[in-house]
């Protein structure tokens, strides 16, 4: 008889541990983030509007610590969402050859995320966070061997001055290579003030009396840049 009393009160007090197990853990609720990414593309021939991120998917987007181009389901909380185009500005600098792209980033603060609903991150990255050098040569046939060297060991020369190389905002140093008339290698110096979102040109002709400029000039399309003017005699070929 003890025995069976004793069988029956293990019995409910392994029922009790059940339940109560079931009552102290209660299921974790989510919600959902959906994100809309807008930005204001650093492109040529690019309308400058607003244009919506079609496949956001191929940035990095994180809510907190969680990836919402894996799954935008998360817990119910308050989350900051930031969305990327590329992991880092050093990451997006380093493509292309190391001539780089543009990169963009924006954040939305405070999304409150509720158990069962949805809620929208709007995030406008606004302009690119980094800045393009592009250069242009016009040049009289006494000038040979002209090109420009610019930071990251980038080469501008007349077979390529449709390429862009991005920076990051802050001075750039270039070096102006070229011979005339036949004569020694000359070069000069200068740098480049790069702003964010921002086109500089680095344009180096000659007039008709032979006399060489440089002039580094901005794209009207985004923010100003600085202007530079160097001019060289054509008699010499040095710096006037």
């Amino acid at each position: 008889m003890k025995k069976t009393i004793f069988s029956i009160m293990a019995l409910a007090m392994a029922m009790a541990s059940c339940t109560n197990e079931e009552i102290i853990t209660p299921a974790e609720q989510y919600g959902y983030i959906n994100v809309n990414v807008t930005n204001e593309p650093l492109e040529e021939n690019v309308a400058q509007t607003r244009a919506t991120v079609a496949d956001y998917k191929t940035w990095v987007v994180t809510a907190g610590d969680i990836d919402l181009t894996k799954d935008n389901k998360v817990p119910a909380g308050t989350y900051t969402v930031t969305a990327k185009s590329h992991t880092n500005m050093d990451a997006a600098l380093a493509l292309e050859d190391n001539w780089g792209v543009a990169y963009y980033e924006g954040r939305h603060e405070n999304l409150e995320v509720k158990a069962g609903q949805t809620a929208t991150a709007r995030i406008d990255c606004g302009k690119a966070k980094n800045g393009r050098i592009t250069t242009s040569f016009n040049l009289a046939a006494v000038f040979t061997d002209v090109s420009i060297e610019v930071g990251r060991d980038l080469t501008f020369n007349k077979d390529n001055q449709s390429k862009m190389a991005y920076f990051e905002p802050g001075e750039v140093s270039y070096t102006l290579k070229y011979k005339y008339n036949g004569s020694e290698e000359k070069s000069i110096g200068g740098a480049v003030t790069v702003v964010a979102g921002t086109e500089h040109i680095i344009s180096v002709s000659s007039n008709s009396n032979g006399t060489i400029t440089v002039n580094i000039t901005y794209d009207d399309s985004f923010a100003d840049g600085d202007d530079q003017n160097i001019n060289f005699d054509a008699a010499t070929g040095n710096q006037a």
